[in-house]
């Protein structure tokens, strides 16, 4: 198995472009030693010889790059190039359905390599779901972005389109986020009686990630149970349900101090001008505290507008101006 080492590229620099985006610049012509025994800051995730069944009109790796295998014929493999629409011939065992990469994580004092094994016929989406099953990024906390040869990666490429090839290097660069918070309401009451379901409905301007929220605590010692849903559209049967998970709520003390923070397991990315509904389902009666004064467009930190509406998921009254679900918290 091929090692890396540490800082292989050098005189690298970030430029932000006339779109707005950001590209990292460096010495393409820098190369990896082919081997370097004993490297500890190497982790190998997934190891594998890519020699899965080939299947016939399937994208694979060849020492040209990634093509289509249109005929396999005595250990002959013919793989056909999208790019320029060629043809050309290969042995079978220089042929892959899935390859490694490296990946390294661009953050200060933090240098460690990553090997994974992707697919030929993926894509960025893909490998983003690779990245975030193996944990290499804390992605409830953190966005981050794909280098390749200078340029960002973008969800919708596929490996075909980049021209990946075996032991292409990645750089991984992480932007860490702050948890942000909204508070919907400017005053609080008593009397608020709950049963069924209670929710409200909302999108925002700009992408981020629901890292939990606020619910009223009872004034009358009762413990609220229930089950928080998030899903998107504004009628539960119409979008896909993004989180679901049991909720207690406990008690207030008193009403300055009436609201109980829920904080999710995992966050829920949130992109923008998509309506989303945040769901509340009891599965017991008690009176809590409720808040008042609330508005249909509240600008939260970091340039994120929330923009608030009726649920029908909502059976007994909270809305845009008053009701439950006083605070959100968010990571932008």
């Amino acid at each position: 198995m091929e090692k890396m080492i540490d800082n292989p590229i050098t005189q690298s620099i970030w430029k932000q472009t006339s779109d707005g985006n950001w590209r990292l610049f460096f010495n393409l012509n820098s190369e990896f030693p082919s081997k370097v025994e004993n490297d500890s800051k190497l982790k190998v995730l997934i190891e594998g010889n890519g020699k899965k069944i080939l299947k016939m009109g399937s994208l694979v790796m060849s020492p040209k790059g990634i093509g289509r295998l249109i005929k396999l014929d005595n250990k002959i493999a013919t793989v056909k190039f999208l790019k320029d629409d060629q043809e050309d011939d290969f042995e079978e065992s220089q042929i892959f359905s899935e390859f490694p990469i490296y990946i390294r994580i661009l953050e200060k004092d933090y240098t460690n390599w990553y090997r994974v094994l992707i697919p030929a016929n993926g894509s960025i989406e893909n490998l983003k779901k690779i990245i975030e099953e193996l944990k290499i990024v804390d992605v409830t906390t953190s966005n981050y972005i794909l280098i390749h040869n200078g340029t960002e990666l973008k969800d919708e490429f596929s490996f075909d389109q980049i021209d990946l090839k075996p032991n292409s290097k990645i750089l991984l660069c992480g932007l860490k986020m702050t948890q942000c918070k909204i508070s919907r309401f400017s005053t609080t009451y008593n009397w608020w009686y709950t049963y069924n379901t209670d929710g409200v409905s909302f999108s925002v301007n700009k992408k981020m990630k629901l890292a939990g929220l606020g619910l009223y605590g009872s004034h009358e010692g009762k413990t609220q149970n229930g089950t928080i849903k998030i899903f998107e559209g504004s009628v539960s049967s119409m979008g896909a349900i993004l989180y679901d998970e049991p909720v207690e709520i406990p008690p207030a003390p008193e009403q300055n101090n009436c609201i109980t923070q829920i904080h999710f397991k995992k966050s829920v990315n949130i992109k923008p001008h998509i309506e989303y509904t945040i769901q509340l389902i009891c599965t017991n009666y008690c009176y809590l505290y409720y808040g008042s004064g609330g508005k249909a467009t509240t600008e939260g930190e970091k340039g994120v507008e929330f923009y608030f509406k009726y649920t029908l998921g909502s059976s007994h009254g909270t809305g845009v101006e008053s009701g439950n679900f006083p605070d959100l918290y968010y990571y932008a």
